[in-house]
């Protein structure tokens, strides 16, 4: 019976990993090398090896942007660069040039490789550390895009609703309140 048990529980111990990483793909962050994904270090992976300089060269200005706009990050952020539309929806994302998993890691998908979509994602990271996760969650969104959008040098003078009414909203807090205590202000929305 004993033997039967730990069979079961064996075979289950293994489906479990199987099937998620099947069935919700947005798992595949925690090991993008096992989507095929080229990680050169533990903040960069990319899909095609030939585009790891535009990759670096992202990432490292927007976390001079953002570690000068805002803080520095209490671990640096994790990017997957994915060039294809196949790889981005490999990892389980469509329409978005690019999407965060927490302080996981962020996936760029083929439309993202702009310096600030990068910096726009890791606001999202910088807003997850400072806030931690729950509160990142129940922050209203007018705060949480509007500062992604606002401070993420976004070059576009007028994005599609919402998201310029909460890029607007955020910079009329932003200018009532003292830029040093953002977070202790952020933690009373």
């Amino acid at each position: 019976m004993k033997l039967k048990l730990l069979i079961i529980f064996f075979a289950i111990s293994l489906v479990i990993p199987i099937a998620t990483w099947f069935l919700y793909k947005p798992v595949r962050v925690f090991f993008p090398e096992l989507a095929g994904m080229k990680c050169v270090n533990k903040n960069i992976c990319v899909e095609n090896i030939q585009k790891l300089d535009v990759a670096e060269n992202l990432y490292i200005k927007a976390e001079n942007h953002v570690t000068s706009t805002l803080s520095t990050f209490k671990v640096p952020p994790k990017f997957i660069f994915c060039k294809t539309q196949k790889c981005f929806e490999s990892f389980g994302f469509e329409k978005a040039s690019a999407q965060g998993i927490g302080t996981v890691a962020t996936v760029v998908g083929p439309n993202g490789w702009k310096s600030y979509i990068i910096e726009h994602e890791m606001i999202h990271h910088i807003q997850n550390e400072k806030l931690g996760s729950i509160k990142f969650a129940s922050l209203p969104t007018w705060f949480v895009e509007g500062m992604a959008y606002s401070l993420s040098q976004d070059p576009r003078t007028n994005l599609s609703e919402p998201w310029e009414s909460h890029r607007r909203t955020f910079k009329q807090w932003y200018k009532e309140i003292n830029p040093a205590s953002i977070w202790i202000e952020a933690a009373k929305l």
